[in-house]
C-alpha cells in the first residue's frame, strides 16, 4: 500500500519485480515518457527522484544501508554516488532515509567525516575533499 509499483521504470528499461494484489486496489498508470515530461519542469524534484529510485532499484543490496558504523555507511554511499552529483546536495532527511538512519545520526556521521578531513559540509551540501581518506573510512573494520 502506498508504494510505486514499477517505479524502477524511471531509471531503467526493465522491471525487477512484478506484483499481484490480494485485496481491492486502485492503480494509477502513466507511461514513462509522460511521467518524465511531468518531472522535467522541476529539475530538483527530478534529481531527487532519480537518486531515490536508483537506490531502491539497485540489483544488489547496498553496503551503505546494510553494515558498518554511520560514518562508514555515509562514506561508502558518498563514494558510491560520485557520479550522481545532485545526491550530495539532497536534503539530509532524504539521505538519512536512504541510508536507513535517523537525521541526527546522519548529522553526527557528517560531522565525524568533516572532523577527519574527508568532507566539507554545510546545511545544503556535502563535498568530498579527500577520496582516499573517505575510502579508508568506508573500508575500515571498526
Amino acid at each position: 500500500m502506498g508504494s510505486l509499483i514499477g517505479s524502477e521504470g524511471f531509471v531503467r528499461d526493465t522491471y525487477l519485480d512484478t506484483a499481484r494484489t490480494v485485496t481491492d486496489s486502485t492503480l494509477c498508470a502513466a507511461p514513462r515518457a509522460e511521467m518524465l515530461a511531468w518531472l522535467a519542469g522541476d529539475r530538483a524534484a527530478r534529481a531527487l527522484l532519480d537518486c531515490v529510485i536508483s537506490t531502491w532499484c539497485s540489483d544488489n543490496p547496498r553496503r551503505a544501508t546494510a553494515d558498518g558504523s554511520a560514518p562508514q555507511r555515509l562514506a561508502y554511499w558518498l563514494l558510491e554516488g560520485i557520479e550522481r552529483k545532485p545526491a550530495r546536495s539532497l536534503p539530509r532527511a532524504v539521505i538519512a532515509g536512504l541510508l536507513g538512519m535517523k537525521p541526527e545520526t546522519l548529522s553526527r556521521a557528517v560531522a565525524s567525516l568533516a572532523k577527519k578531513g574527508a568532507v566539507i559540509a554545510n546545511r545544503q551540501r556535502i563535498e568530498i575533499v579527500d577520496r582516499a581518506l573517505l575510502r579508508s573510512i568506508a573500508d575500515s573494520e571498526t
